[in-house]
């Protein structure tokens, strides 16, 4: 099996790795293509990174758009909302932008419209997904918790993640608190009529089911691990999971690696590489990617930086 990673603080952006080998075969050096949330759609690759929503088209080439203020917008998880387009959590400004396929035009969800002088990252709002019950989000606190000042950042194990909904009424942002209780909680998944988040900080895979109220009611926690920060999540065919793990936050020098849980409840560990961190997984798809990973070899580098090294552009071996 063959998946497609994206990775953040480290020397390397995208990887090509395949877990049956155990080993990477493709890279892209961070240097050329930074790259946080990263989403598959209309045979193309958009990559939500910094304050740039790119699109690498495998027939129309590299696009993309710088997001709009005030702040610095920390873009983290983008996804497909059906019919509607591609959504970019912009973390920095507490929002979720939504653009059409081409990137054009944009409606802005913002669950903190109202608050004055909101701060930069205000709740660590990172990802928002489409489900038959509206439009949900993740975000670390409910509170501006950037304009308070908290020694050790003690907001990031304490509880306080949340899950929100999106929801305009006459142009007004009217959304709610729909669960609460997580710790750092990521990639949002709807799969199998239920929502899917990883709690990172605990390292827990939560499962969540709508109620007749329209709130979110846990209905189970599973173990993923107690040595990773957890965060990326890929449904499999046989009923398991992938899971990134970064174990940088932790401070115990593990790296990175992928984490597999099986459909029986045991999880198998992937390393993947001894410093950096997973923020997704997607299925290789190798027929767009023999087209998009070229392009993305051929870009020049656009970053400098004295205590970084980064590796030269790596070219997809025949047969990927």
């Amino acid at each position: 099996m063959r998946v497609l990673l994206s990775c953040v603080n480290t020397a390397v952006s995208l990887i090509g790795f395949d877990l049956d080998a155990g080993t990477g075969f493709w890279f892209s050096p961070a240097d050329r293509l930074r790259a946080c949330g990263v989403c598959l759609a209309e045979e193309a690759l958009f990559i939500a990174a910094d304050d740039t929503l790119t699109k690498i088209s495998a027939t129309g080439g590299i696009s993309g758009i710088k997001l709009p203020g005030p702040h610095s917008n920390l873009a983290h998880s983008v996804h497909v909302f059906p019919d509607m387009g591609i959504a970019v959590a912009d973390t920095g400004n507490s929002r979720v932008l939504l653009y059409g396929f081409d990137l054009a035009g944009g409606i802005s969800f913002e669950p903190l419209e109202g608050w004055p002088q909101t701060p930069e990252d205000a709740l660590h709002l990172n990802d928002a997904i489409w489900t038959p019950h509206g439009i949900v989000a993740s975000c670390f606190n409910y509170r501006p918790f950037r304009s308070v000042q908290i020694e050790g950042w003690s907001w990031r194990d304490k509880g306080y993640g949340l899950i929100v909904s999106l929801e305009k009424y006459h142009g007004r942002n009217v959304g709610k608190i729909l669960a609460c209780g997580l710790d750092c909680p990521h990639s949002l998944l709807w799969h199998n009529d239920r929502l899917w988040c990883c709690s990172s900080a605990t390292g827990d895979l939560v499962r969540l089911a709508f109620t007749g109220s329209g709130h979110l009611r846990e209905e189970e926690r599973i173990r993923i691990t107690s040595e990773y920060f957890l965060r990326g999540v890929m449904p499999l065919e046989d009923g398991g999971m992938l899971f990134g793990g970064s174990a940088l936050r932790r401070q115990d020098g593990k790296g990175m690696a992928v984490l597999r849980l099986m459909p029986g409840g045991t999880v198998r560990e992937y390393p993947v590489a001894r410093t950096g961190e997973i923020y997704d997984i997607l299925p290789w798809r190798s027929a767009m990617m023999r087209a998009i990973c070229p392009q993305i070899a051929a870009l020049p580098p656009v970053l400098g930086d004295e205590d970084q090294e980064y590796p030269p552009p790596c070219i997809l071996p025949e047969g990927f």
